[in-house]
């Protein structure tokens, strides 16, 4: 895994931006308490330099977003099978009940 800080992490290092962002995520979630000053608190490079962002090789990248992007299909898959139990339950309550 290589490892970067926030401010250089630039579109010179190569990622995938659902991996980049979704690391990034986890960061923002804490920055609270690396901001400093009191009556409007701020942050500063100085402050955000020591932030280490592991992120995978890009060719681990890759292998990663090929495994969530299939799981994505089911997951798409599924929740038409879910959409579409009500009207078949429909279908078969008219059958038997009409």
């Amino acid at each position: 895994m290589d490892k970067f800080n926030i401010p250089k992490l630039t579109p010179m290092i190569p990622y995938i931006p659902e991996i980049k962002n979704h690391k990034l995520a986890e960061v923002f979630m804490n920055l609270n308490q690396y901001a400093t000053g009191t009556a409007r608190p701020g942050l500063s490079v100085m402050n955000l330099n020591p932030i280490e962002i592991y992120l995978p090789s890009f060719e681990e990248q890759k292998k990663i977003v090929a495994e969530i992007q299939k799981i994505e299909i089911k997951i798409a898959e599924l929740e038409k099978q879910i959409a579409d139990i009500p009207q078949q339950k429909e279908k078969i309550l008219k059958k038997y009940l009409n």
